[in-house]
C-alpha cells in the first residue's frame, strides 16, 4: 500500500484550518458595520463576497479532508478552485493577493509532484475498481 507522502498531510491539515478559518472569520465578522462598510467599496456585490468566502471555507475545507483520505479528484477541486478565487482577487481587490499566490505555487508543487500524483492515483484507481 502506497503511504501519504508528507507534503499531502500537511497541505490538507492546512486546507482544513484555513477552510474552518475562513468560516468562522465570516461568522464572526458578517454582522460588523465596519467590515461590512469595507466590504461594500468592493466592486464584487456584498452578498457575492460572503457568498464566495463560505464556498472558499467549505471548499478548502473539503478538499483537505478528502485529500487525507485519498481522494484524487479533491486535489484537482481544490487546484481550479483556488485559481478561480485568486483570479477573482487579483481583479477585484486593490489590494492584491501575491501573498496567497506564493502559497497556492507552493501547494501546487507538492499536489503536483510524482509522489503526490502516485498517492492520488492509487486511490482514484482503487476507488474506480470498488463502485
Amino acid at each position: 500500500m502506497l503511504r501519504r507522502p508528507i507534503s499531502v498531510t500537511v497541505i490538507a491539515w492546512l486546507l482544513i484550518v484555513i477552510g474552518v478559518s475562513i468560516l468562522l472569520g465570516i461568522v464572526l465578522q458578517y454582522r460588523d458595520p465596519a467590515i461590512r462598510t469595507a466590504m461594500a467599496t468592493r466592486p464584487i456585490p456584498l452578498p457575492l463576497q460572503f457568498a464566495l468566502s463560505i464556498a472558499n471555507g467549505i471548499i478548502q475545507a473539503l478538499s483537505g479532508a478528502l485529500m487525507l483520505r485519498g481522494v484524487g479528484w479533491s486535489r484537482i477541486v481544490y487546484i481550479v478552485w483556488q485559481a478561480i478565487i485568486l483570479v477573482i482577487a487579483f481583479a477585484s481587490f486593490p489590494l492584491k493577493p501575491y501573498p496567497g499566490l506564493v502559497v497556492y505555487a507552493v501547494i501546487l508543487v507538492f499536489l503536483l509532484r510524482k509522489d503526490a500524483r502516485a498517492y492520488f492515483s492509487r486511490s482514484s484507481s482503487s476507488e474506480e475498481l470498488h463502485a
